[in-house]
């Protein structure tokens, strides 16, 4: 007798009965579960085939292996993250993407106490809605990229039959990320040195060298002293550092979040391989400041104990800085942005010299960025009177 089972979300799948090649077939219909059809000669094969997708799909298939399909998202992450540390290059972007989601909330659970098992298609929307506010289409389309590599591992691993972003509808399109913000007016020299003035030391020395060199905070806090050439007035970036957050997933949330740091010898683009300028001021700022060091370390800027400095100080530094000039607050990387817009100012449009010292990935990623700078209120209004004098003869005509 021709049978029906539930298959692929809430729809029933059943047992046809047809023909092919002018035999009689009996056919299951998985398109729309991203298949296609099946055809077996017997019923009681079509039946088999569909009981064991059944089970897989419910997760219940078992054998003497560990039972994988009752891992949570905390296990997968584990076994994830012990995998991609193999790989050695290019995975700490995954693995700290692991770390931010495990996090998020899901239907009133941390994603990290969910089963595997337990996460439908729509909740791939409910992280898109959560994960999109303030970040920009490229961060959010490498965010969900991470984790659809990680179910598609779940896949592999035989926690789960299926990677839920194959049931995704066709055509839909999660990661069209609402139009980013253009950045705000430029820091104006007088506020950026009126927090300087407040600083002294390894924090002024730090602050000023990000504001005048453009560097990211990961590049900057893994600057040796062999990246700076003084005769030549230069600096030499093809490393960052990076927080390697404990991988302690069955203890308590404090203990979780600890970590230590490293350098990598990559940076956040192919381009962020870059030469810039060091300028003169900062040269004989840093001659001073090598003397005076505690620690004879390799690295430029250290913390207390010699090691690599956390990027969670900056924040701090700029605060109690900018409190003491009575300005307003700014974030660490203004001061890159700061960079680019006296930049703007030297080389104008030169957007291949400005992407070079930035190093940006690609031209038009800095021109997105910082093209709005270009246009001064003053060249505003010329280009206007410039379009009265031209187009408004043609239509007066």
């Amino acid at each position: 007798m021709i049978t029906d089972r539930w298959i692929g979300g809430n729809e029933m799948k059943k047992i046809t009965k047809g023909k092919r090649d002018g035999v009689t077939r009996y056919i299951i219909d998985l398109r729309k579960d991203g298949g296609g059809r099946k055809y077996f000669s017997t019923e009681q094969a079509a039946q088999d085939y569909l009981d064991n997708q059944v089970k897989q799909l419910e997760g219940v298939r078992k054998d003497d292996r560990e039972q994988k399909t009752e891992w949570t998202f905390d296990a997968l992450m584990e076994s994830y993250i012990d995998e991609l540390n193999y790989k050695g290059k290019n995975v700490h972007n995954k693995i700290r993407t692991m770390f931010f989601f495990k996090d998020l909330d899901i239907a009133g659970c941390k994603l990290a106490d969910m089963k595997v098992r337990d996460f439908l298609v729509g909740d791939v929307n409910t992280i898109y809605k959560i994960i999109r506010v303030g970040r920009t289409q490229k961060t959010i389309s490498e965010a969900l990229a991470h984790f659809r590599q990680l179910l598609n591992y779940a896949v592999l691993e035989s926690v789960v039959s299926m990677n839920v972003f194959s049931q995704l509808p066709n055509g839909a399109k999660l990661w069209e990320a609402d139009e980013p913000k253009k950045l705000g007016a430029p820091l104006s020299e007088e506020l950026v040195h009126k927090i300087a003035d407040q600083m002294e030391g390894q924090k002024k020395l730090m602050y000023l060298f990000a504001a005048y060199s453009g560097l990211r905070s990961g590049e900057l806090r893994a600057l040796t002293w062999k990246d700076l050439d003084f005769d030549k007035g230069e600096i030499s970036i093809d490393k960052t550092a990076r927080h390697i957050r404990a991988n302690n997933f069955g203890k308590a949330e404090a203990d979780r979040s600890r970590g230590s740091f490293d350098i990598i010898h990559e940076t956040k683009t192919i381009r962020g391989t870059r030469k810039v300028p060091l300028l003169d001021f900062l040269i004989q700022m840093l001659r001073e400041y090598k003397l005076s060091k505690k620690f004879k370390s390799d690295l430029v800027f250290e913390s207390r104990g010699g090691k690599i400095i956390s990027d969670s100080r900056f924040p701090t530094y700029i605060r109690e800085a900018a409190d003491k000039a009575n300005v307003a607050y700014i974030r660490w990387h203004d001061l890159r942005h700061y960079y680019a817009s006296q930049l703007l100012k030297i080389y104008n449009d030169d957007w291949n010299r400005i992407k070079t010292y930035m190093g940006h990935a690609n031209i038009q990623t800095t021109i997105n960025i910082y093209g709005h700078w270009i246009e001064t209120e003053e060249e505003k209004k010329d280009n206007r009177n410039l379009l009265n004098e031209k187009l408004g003869k043609i239509a007066a005509r």
